[in-house]
Order: C-alpha cells, then structure tokens, then sequence
C-alpha cells in the first residue's frame, strides 16, 4: 500500500533506478542478505490457486497455496543466491493503526464481491455455493496461517535447496508488519552488505531509504508498469541508492547546503519522506488539495525550498525523533493559502469525468462497470460540497466528518498524531499499538495552521503510554466482516448471535460508501461504526479457547534453521 501513484511518479522521473537482472551483476558482485515481504508472495500464489483449481477439499486448496508459496520462496532464492541470510517475514498483528485501514479494505472488499454476485445472479450467472476460498484467511490467528507457518518451518529444514541456506522466518504470530520486523532486523544488524528486499509497497521504498546499507527491492516486472521501455524479464530490482542520488539532485535546485557532507544530505532525505506522509500512507490520510498526479510532491518540495532557507534548519530530527514546529506551521500556511485553488482545479477535473460503456458488450458487462464506475455515476457529495467555494470548509466537516467547524480541534489533533506516529514508527518502531487516525479524510490546511498555531499544541508534546500488540484473536475480531466469521474461533462467533453483548452493530453487511473525491469504486472507503475497543475486548476475554485455539493466539519468537542470532 502506501502513498497512491508514488510509483509511476518514480519512474516517470528516473526510470533507471530500475535495474534488470542481466545487469545486476554489474550493479553489485553479490548478494549478501535477501528478505521477504512475504505477504507480497502469499495473495499472489492464492490467485493462482484460484485461477487454475477448483474449490473441493479446504485443506488440499490450502496446500497448494502453501506448496505455490514454498516454490516461490525457492524460486526467489535462486535468482538471488544470498550468500548471509534470508529472512522471510509475514505480517504479524499490526498496529491499531494499520488494523483500521485492513477493517475498511475487508469490510468493503465483502460488500463489493456481495454486490458483484447479487448482479450476476440476476444474469444467471450465480457462483456455485462454497466453492470460494475466503482470502480474509490470510490474517494473522487463522488456522490457515497456522498452517502455512508448519510448512515454511518444514521446507526451510528439510527441502533439498532451501537448507542449504541460513534462514530466519518471523511468521504472523510474531508482531509487526513484515516489511516493519525486516526494518527492525537491517537496523539492529547494519553494515555494508548488499540487501534484496522481495516487495514493492511504496512505504517500502520509504523504509529502505531511512536505512544506511545498500538496498535494493526486487519484484515481478508487471508491478513497475506495463509502459516501460525495458525487454520482457519477469524481475527487476529498484535502486534504492540511485534514487536517493537523484532526489538529492532534486534538493541542490531549491537549496543551498554542504551537499558534500552525508549528514546533510541524509537529513534531506529524511525531511523528504516526512513530507511524502502529506500525499497520504496507510496511516496519514492525503489531503483532498495535495496529489501525485497533481503534482503535489512538487509543490511541497518548492514550499520546502522557501521555508529551509527561511529557517536554515531541517524540518525533522532523526536522533530526536522532534519535529521543527515553526516550520511545519509555515508549511501548512503556506498549503493553506494554496489550498481553495488547488480544490477548484480539482472540482473542475471530477466534474470533467464521464461514464463510458462502449467496451460493454452484454447488460451484464455494463452493469458491471456501472459499479466500477459508481462514484463518477454518484456526485452528489461533491455538487453539495463544492470545494473551494463559499463556506466549504463548514460543509466539509459535515459531510466528510459528520461534525460541525467548530469541533475541528479534534480531528486537527488526531492529524497531528498521525504524522508524528509515522515518524516515530518509521525510524524507531512502534511508539503505540493502540492509537490510530479515526477519520477517513484529512481535515483543511486552514485549520491545521490553526490549531499549530496555539503554543498549547506543540507537536513535539505529543506522547503515548506503552502499550504491548494486540492477540491474533483480538486482531480477527477488529478487522473481519461478518462474511469470514468462521476464520474465527467457535467461542467468538457465538459473540455475534448474542444480542444482549451489543457489539453485532460492529459488524455491518451493508453501509455506506464514501465517494467523495474518487473516481473508481475500489477507491471509495467505507462509513462504519466505530469500534468500542474496551467493550470488544472485555466481551473476548470471557470466551473460552481450545488447546490449539490458544496456540493460535500467543506470540511466538522468530524461527531459524541453523540456530542463528536473531
């Protein structure tokens, strides 16, 4: 996930950070370490599963999934032959924060596939009952999980290729994001060697940039695009130290610095990836006046260019983890100023968008797409709102908050957290399990330049209380529909059918959806209810687990084959 179109933004700029494999040689003799993200590997091999086997017996489709994902491990390996380690990581439970946005992805997710059979049916098209897999099963605490855990234990001890290298695997009963836990292992084990990290999320892109060794992130050619000048290879490696060359190029256009020194030019690159968190990631919402396509990442790195010599200062310490108050406030200011504008020009834009149908062959394509095409079909949020005009703001807090302007402390508040959660998270680990943004949209410029304003609400005051990872039960619960309850543990599930719990109002099947500044309907995000974290807490404590129920839910340590450091 992470910050929309931040891709094809890269390569449009500097494609030859891109590297094929037939020239990696050239870029470095060896590979020392190789990680995987491994989640990168796991949905696309359940797709393939999917594409080319029937749905007949749970736990033969399983195995193929995990057999797909074994052979591509051994695949990967083989390409890159590391001559160290391979650490494999799958997402452990995540932060709250992380966990809000998997609610919104699954719950919509549900809706849409409820939406997509409802119109096939009436086309006579209807699925086969049971015969899909549930991907949702693909989250921490499921049996499935569970299983796919056993079997890369297995092949990385007893496989004929794979024993022949060290191997660390951290599975998802082991807390933290993979690309986080991969992070953490690079910092606490840092030197010169040659990193391939397998995974291609831009906050990836972010991650590895903070980071002192050389790395490059390696992927199928068809996540770089389908536009690039480059032959048909299955793999490329993205180069992360090139393009740290080339957006230092970027900063010696808009100021004036020791650029000879690496302390400089490292602060700049931090102060880069703080200001990407305001085109948005899975945790700092993007504001509705600053895109890629916009060419926001521009606007911000001018705004930045006046403010550093402004200031003479950077905007975020690494070593203190402290933000440059003064100068965040004067950034705001000076998007805020901007911001009516920039949210004209785009009102005009969405309202440009049209519906086409001509591709549509039968009723049921076009229907189809009518669903696809629901936010462009659906712009009555936006014709109410009219951004950029009149009193905007008042109508933004209504329909995108459902509260009034004079409550925009709160939300300002929680924005303001998240950017220093992310900092935090990013360069340290994680400051809070349990915080997380509450809103689906950022509030305006113009109030966040407000509430900075105050003394009273220096970011750099903001802290957080310890806090350990949720269970993968307690992760289940938070984030799945009511559509995959049976991933969960029978106790749980009964929790649903007892009204007087009163926490079956968490769990919607139908709500509505957000359309408000998008296009497609894979980009509108859900309006649920929210969660009563004590209520759902205290409600699963009571229930009761079976043997392997409770093995499921514990945190375990990483795995090794050959006892090595972890």
């Amino acid at each position: 996930m992470g910050i929309p179109s931040y891709f094809g933004h890269l390569l449009r700029q500097y494609s030859d950070i891109l590297i094929q494999l037939k020239d990696s040689k050239y870029a470095f003799h060896q590979i020392d370490r190789l990680f995987f993200d491994l989640n990168c590997a796991v949905h696309p091999c359940a797709k393939k599963v999917a594409d080319t086997t029937e749905y007949k017996n749970q736990d033969s489709y399983e195995n193929k999934i995990i057999h797909e994902t074994i052979q591509y491990i051994c695949k990967i390996v083989k390409i890159t032959d590391p001559q160290e380690v391979v650490y494999i990581a799958i997402d452990g439970v995540a932060p709250r924060a992380k966990m809000e946005q998997q609610r919104m992805r699954r719950f919509k997710s549900a809706k849409e596939k409820a939406q997509i059979r409802k119109i096939k049916k009436q086309f006579g098209k209807e699925p086969i009952p049971g015969k899909l897999w549930d991907t949702n099963a693909i989250t921490p605490g499921t049996p499935f999980m569970e299983k796919l855990s056993q079997g890369i234990q297995r092949a990385i001890v007893a496989d004929h290729f794979l024993k022949q290298y060290n191997i660390i695997f951290s599975d998802s009963n082991h807390p933290g994001e993979g690309e986080h836990k991969i992070m953490s292992y690079i910092r606490d084990h840092s030197g010169k060697q040659i990193n391939v990290i397998y995974g291609l999320d831009a906050d990836l892109i972010m991650l590895s940039m903070i980071q002192s060794s050389p790395i490059y992130l390696l992927r199928e050619r068809i996540h770089f695009g389908k536009s690039l000048d480059i032959d048909e290879v299955e793999f490329l490696y993205l180069d992360i130290k090139k393009l740290e060359q080339y957006l230092i190029q970027e900063f010696q256009l808009i100021v004036n610095g020791p650029f000879n020194k690496h302390e400089f030019r490292r602060r700049l690159l931090d102060d880069y990836i703080f200001l990407c968190f305001l085109m948005g990631n899975d945790f700092v919402p993007h504001s509705p006046s600053l895109s890629i396509k916009n060419k926001g990442i521009e606007l911000l790195l001018e705004i930045y260019g006046k403010l550093y010599k402004k200031f003479a200062d950077h905007l975020v310490d690494r070593k203190t983890l402290k933000v440059h108050h003064k100068m965040l406030c004067c950034l705001c200011r000076e998007l805020y100023n901007r911001e009516e504008i920039l949210l004209r020009q785009r009102w005009k834009k969405l309202r440009h968008f049209k519906a086409r149908f001509d591709r549509c062959e039968t009723i049921l394509e076009r229907k189809l797409e009518e669903l696809n095409k629901y936010p462009i079909l659906n712009r009555d949020l936006e014709h109410n709102l009219r951004m950029g005009e009149k009193r905007w703001i008042h109508r933004y807090y209504k329909l995108g908050f459902f509260m009034n302007k004079n409550q925009y402390q709160i939300p300002c508040k929680n924005f303001i957290e998240s950017l220093l959660w992310t900092f935090q998270y990013y360069y340290h680990g994680c400051p809070s399990w349990t915080w997380y943004y509450r809103y689906r949209h950022a509030p305006p410029f113009e109030d966040i330049c407000r509430y900075l304003e105050d003394d009273l609400k220096k970011i750099n005051t903001i802290q957080w209380k310890p806090t350990e990872p949720y269970t993968p039960f307690q992760q289940l619960m938070t984030v799945l529909p009511k559509s995959s309850m049976s991933l969960l543990p029978k106790s749980y599930q009964t929790l649903l059918l007892n009204k007087d719990i009163r926490i079956e109002p968490f769990f919607p099947i139908d709500f509505q959806v957000d359309t408000l500044f998008h296009v497609f309907y894979w980009q509108c995000l859900p309006v649920l209810p929210v969660i009563d974290n004590q209520l759902l807490l205290k409600v699963i404590k009571k229930c009761r687990l079976t043997t392997e129920e409770k093995m499921r839910n514990k945190y375990r340590n990483c795995f090794s084959n050959k006892n090595l450091s972890l």
